[in-house]
């Protein structure tokens, strides 16, 4: 192919909307699959000041854009450029929706979304940015966020994608293009470009991909002779208890007592897989979570819609539903209603007599009914009742109705019904969408009277837990909380979310007799053993055990010349003490906020002062550049928000504040202490578990509430150090 088909194409822009914010830089270059064309780089002046955060983020300044061309006047060359080519992006739809606004419509054009198609062929990646993706194909960005830059790394980005797709069995492209659609979209153009035996990608194009980077936090598997123990002797009490420790959850997998069956409960669906694997033992979901194969071959026989198309081609591509059920878009998680299991695969059927067997919190209830273990052992189980909400919490966006509806005048009414419910409880919607803003809500009433004939409309395409939602929302079924969101685009979005039942998780310890709730949060300290129980229903008279002392000592220092948090001077005396600190300290250090507008707060200043490079996300790109960066240096400092953000070769760590608000007259209450202690543990977890951990660690804590003997104690206590001053 010659004549470049294909062009790739991106924008910087002074902000996210394209109906009021400017183009400030286009760039796009034509291809083929086995060469490369043309390129088009231009910068344009907006005729509006460029914000400060754009600049940071782009590196565009005002001044480099004064005496360049508006974008009208440069549009013919632009237009000439793109002429005939299949566009491609990565969430193209912001960059043709921008430039078809400044005057060239793009729309009839075909195009490709790497978004998309990275999805579809590679699955749901941590990070779906184009820097991630492209780190997985080692993929050359050299300037992120500039817009040549950007569409050459999409451009390269797009032929890995077709490589990996054409290695991806043909039967099931072919199958893909049998598919019985409503209309004709992306996929299928996709799928005969992957069947296509004349456009070959050179081998310095087609790079290959990678597991990706390793995680920040490596599992402890070794045994720990004094855990095991302690988990025999709560096991043999034969009733639900509680224990208090640190450990991991593979260091649990590897401590537990070999004389019984025992079914291990991780946190999360990623953790079990992980544990599963390492120690070569059944991984079991509920059955909701496996495929059913009549339901599915059913699902593939019908008329799709363009989405539902999407869905049966990852249903084809990716047949085993370990892969296929944790790659799975909003919608997506809907329509899988359609094909789920109502029990568990027969190679499972054996898992109730093996020594060990995997589940996780939202599989919990149905694993536990249809195992009976005979032991069980539950992590980081303060969280068990929240988790179990959230599996059965759905959320209705627009684009999923119009996805999953037969007609518009339906979806609207829907849409637009639940909405008003919602805005006449919450007006005004983050100070932009009012009841009078949104039309359609006169069919509120009508809806709410029809009911379930309004359900018996739309019979057949929504998938039964989607009806099930709609339905509790139309009868305000009570243990519900009905919530109206909007993101930064203005969409709404409506959840109706299942409020936490520590009832259920009382009935669940019940049933399963022999269970040990273990997490890191303070079971054993009065103060907080009354707020754990409450939190898993448990009874009061729950035994507990406090796990013995498992970290090393790490140094915990304080600054105590600095003034307390609740005083005005606080932040302007804390940012000068920050700045020495990031100037003398050797290694990498990690500097934890409370969130993003405090680390918004003190970036600006700390970045200017520092003689190392400080970086904080949003202002330094992703947390996939950011780790490359901080790579590259002996000495840095990163601006963190989370705790689990810990980049390797950690060596010290500074926490701005403790990790709670003061309330007037330091009245603390008890759900607030036990739920701050346990982010402060595992703040200092992540850090002393960090990848390539330095011989020397130290946390400074620039709150000096740490050294107060009221609730100060607790903190320290928690991580068995005592502050010592700087």
């Amino acid at each position: 192919m010659q004549d470049h088909d294909f062009i790739a194409i991106d924008c910087e822009t002074t902000g996210l909307s394209c109906d009021s914010d400017k183009i400030i830089e286009v760039g796009s270059t034509r291809f083929s699959l086995g060469e490369n064309g043309d390129i088009f780089d231009q910068l344009y002046n907006p005729g509006v000041q460029i914000s400060d955060f754009v600049v940071r983020l782009t590196g565009i300044q005002n001044e480099d854009v004064t005496g360049k061309p508006a974008f009208a006047e440069h549009l013919p060359a632009l237009t000439a450029h793109t002429q005939g080519a299949t566009i491609i992006g990565h969430n193209v739809q912001f960059d043709i929706g921008f430039i078809r606004t400044h005057g060239l419509d793009l729309s009839s054009q075909p195009r490709y979304d790497t978004y998309d198609l990275a999805s579809l062929v590679l699955g749901r990646m941590p990070s779906m940015s184009l820097i991630a993706l492209g780190s997985h194909f080692g993929v050359l960005h050299e300037s992120a966020h500039r817009a040549l830059s950007d569409a050459e790394a999409t451009r390269d980005l797009f032929r890995c994608i077709v490589s990996e797709a054409r290695k991806l069995p043909r039967t099931a492209w072919e199958q893909v293009l049998q598919l019985k659609v409503t209309k004709e979209n992306w996929l299928q153009d996709f799928a005969k470009l992957v069947l296509s035996t004349d456009d070959a990608i050179p081998p310095h194009f087609a790079k290959e991909g990678h597991s990706g980077a390793a995680s920040a936090i490596q599992p402890n598997a070794q045994a720990n002779e004094a855990l095991t123990a302690q988990l025999t002797e709560l096991f043999e009490k034969n009733q639900p208890s509680l224990l208090e420790t640190m450990s991991s959850v593979h260091e649990l997998a590897a401590s537990l007592p070999a004389d019984d069956t025992t079914l291990l409960v991780a946190a999360s669906e990623a953790e079990a897989r992980k544990l599963a694997e390492h120690h070569q033992v059944p991984l079991v979901l509920a059955p909701h979570c496996y495929i059913d194969p009549a339901k599915r071959d059913a699902f593939l026989a019908r008329k799709l819609s363009p989405v539902e198309a999407v869905f049966a081609a990852k249903l084809l591509l990716h047949p085993t539903a370990d892969f296929f059920q944790r790659n799975l878009t909003r919608a997506e998680r809907l329509l899988w209603d359609f094909i789920a299991a109502d029990g568990l695969p027969a190679e499972l059927a054996d898992a109730s007599t093996a020594p060990l067997a995997i589940t996780h919190h939202a599989s919990l209830p149905a694993v536990a009914a249809l195992l009976e273990p005979a032991r069980t052992i539950v992590h980081s189980a303060t969280a068990l009742s929240a988790t179990l909400a959230r599996r059965e919490s759905v959320a209705l966006d627009l684009p999923a109705l119009e996805t999953l509806l037969p007609d518009c005048e339906t979806q609207l009414t829907i849409w637009w019904g639940l909405a008003g419910q919602l805005l006449r409880q919450a007006e005004p919607l983050y100070g932009r969408a009012t009841l009078d803003d949104c039309t359609g809500l006169a069919a509120y009433s009508s809806m709410r009277e029809a009911g379930s004939n309004l359900l018996s409309e739309v019979n057949g395409r929504l998938p039964p837990a989607l009806a099930n939602a709609l339905d509790r929302y139309l009868n305000d079924e009570p243990g519900y909380t009905r919530t109206l969101r909007t993101d930064s685009g203005g969409n709404l979005t409506i959840a109706l979310d299942p409020q936490p039942n520590p009832a259920a998780i009382s009935q669940l310890a019940s049933d399963l007799g022999s269970v040990i709730f273990a997490d890191s949060a303070l079971a054993t300290a009065p103060d907080n053993f009354n707020f754990i129980i409450a939190q898993l229903g448990l009874p009061a008279d729950t035994p507990a055990l406090e796990a013995e002392a498992e970290e090393e000592k790490i140094e915990l220092l304080t600054v105590p010349s600095l003034p307390m948090p609740n005083e005005k001077s606080w932040q302007a005396e804390t940012e000068h003490q920050l700045i020495q600190l990031i100037n003398t300290l050797p290694g990498i250090t990690v500097v934890l906020f409370n969130g993003r507008y405090a680390q918004g707060q003190f970036f600006e200043k700390t970045h200017a002062g520092a003689t190392h490079p400080v970086l904080a996300e949003r202002a330094s790109g992703g947390q996939g550049k950011i780790l490359l960066e901080l790579s590259r240096h002996q000495q840095a400092a990163y601006l963190a928000t989370s705790a689990w953000q810990m980049p390797p070769r950690a060596q010290n760590l500074i926490i701005m504040k403790l990790p709670f608000t003061v309330r007037d007259g330091a009245d603390w209450g008890t759900e607030t202490l036990p739920t701050a202690v346990l982010s402060w543990k595992k703040a200092w977890r992540a850090f002393t578990s960090c990848a390539n951990r330095p011989a020397t660690q130290q946390v400074i804590c620039l709150d000096n509430r740490l050294t107060g003997k009221g609730y100060g104690k607790y903190f320290s206590a928690a991580v068995g150090a005592k502050p010592t001053t700087l």
